[in-house]
């Protein structure tokens, strides 16, 4: 069986695929999903209106994980275009159930809606389950986003985050 993971809008895409019919998974481990952004939808919706895709603006990605110092518009466009997906989607399901996933997050996420994510969770997939983590705060930006590795998540929450995965994919 195939199990889908992935971080951020990593984590949107599988679920917005799955439920496009263009991948299949017989579970999901998602980390700090991006199902909804901290970041207004109006304001989103201005920008993509008044702003080309290739317009740059400052890479708020940590240096660990940093390729440019910007980015295009494009990558932000194309994760509120997923969620817009996703959303439709989700208020279309039919009585579809999804299979078993496990989110990981920390509430105190400045990326993604944290709070919407769990509404979100708890309304369409409700055999899924949500872990709390916490991510250490090393980069004031993404501080608490940053919920896929040992480095961001420290010694503890790393062992709890692994022991969790492990004992999921074994069910």
């Amino acid at each position: 069986p195939t199990v889908c993971a992935g971080y951020s809008m990593g984590g949107l895409l599988v679920v917005e695929r799955f439920l496009a019919g263009q991948i299949q998974c017989a579970k999901f481990v998602l980390f700090a999903p991006a199902f909804a952004l901290l970041t207004p939808e109006f304001a989103a919706s201005l920008l993509q209106a008044v702003l080309p895709a290739t317009f740059k603006v400052p890479s708020g990605i940590p240096g660990d994980y940093k390729h440019f110092d910007y980015l295009g518009l494009a990558p932000t466009f194309a994760t509120l275009n997923a969620v817009r997906r996703l959303h439709h989607q989700l208020k279309n399901l039919n009585g579809k159930t999804l299979p078993p996933g496990i989110i990981f997050s920390d509430v105190r996420d400045r990326v993604v809606d944290g709070q919407k994510m769990r509404d979100m969770v708890r309304e369409y997939f409700p055999q899924w389950r949500v872990v709390d983590v916490e991510a250490l705060p090393l980069n004031e930006h993404h501080a608490f986003h940053m919920v896929i590795d040992q480095p961001h998540l420290g010694e503890a929450q790393w062992t709890k985050m692994t022991g969790e995965i492990n004992a999921f994919l074994k069910q």
